[in-house]
């Protein structure tokens, strides 16, 4: 594992590679084992945020570049990263930074437990089609249309729960260069893709 940690060298490596490529083997070699990604993922995904973090002029740290402003930076701005992919390295770069956290304090991470996925939706697909043409018809009132298509955008297209819901502004939603539509839930380090079917809608209300 170290020499393919001290090996790695992103494909078409830019400038800024060398730079931040030790801080980055740093922080893959500490985590490796404690988390549940390939490693040529998860150097991937570090180098992607430490290069983008370079760019900006941060500082060549990784505490600097696992905080959540530059983790949202980076996934907002690098056109590179293929919409689909968006909640993936945010996922990654949420575990990695709880790792190190852990790792620090001489702990063993966290296990992350998976629920139950077996689950049925709550609304069939004609259940929310409904809603959204009940959601159309509603006077435009503070407490009509843009309330209800904002708890189907966010519940519907982004799964949040109702708490997260509430949390949610419109400045925690941003469209990015290839046009799909994100959501930073508050409080978390989560960042949501909406599903295409909702996603117009929701970057018209924000």
């Amino acid at each position: 594992m170290s020499q393919a940690i001290l090996r790695y060298r992103p494909k078409d490596a830019p400038p800024e590679w060398e730079a931040v490529a030790d801080g980055v083997r740093m922080v893959v070699a500490t985590v490796a084992d404690h988390v549940p990604y390939r490693l040529t993922t998860v150097l991937g995904v570090m180098a992607t945020l430490a290069i983008s973090a370079e760019r900006a002029g941060l500082a060549r740290d990784p505490a600097v570049w696992l905080e959540q402003g530059t983790i949202t930076r980076s996934l907002l701005l690098n056109t590179d990263i293929a919409p689909n992919s968006t909640q993936t390295y945010a996922s990654i770069l949420a575990r990695v930074r709880e790792t190190l956290v852990w790792v620090e304090r001489g702990e063993a991470p966290r296990p992350h437990l998976s629920g139950d996925r077996s689950r049925a939706e709550p609304y069939s697909t004609s259940d929310l089609t409904r809603l959204d043409v009940w959601s159309d018809n509603l006077p435009p009132a503070p407490t009509g249309r843009g309330n209800a298509k904002a708890l189907l955008t966010l519940g519907a297209g982004c799964g949040l729960t109702p708490k997260e819901i509430l949390a949610v502004r419109g400045s925690d939603v941003h469209i990015l260069p290839s046009d799909a539509v994100v959501v930073g839930v508050p409080g978390t380090d989560r960042l949501i893709v909406c599903r295409s079917l909702w996603e117009e809608a929701l970057a018209g209300l924000a």
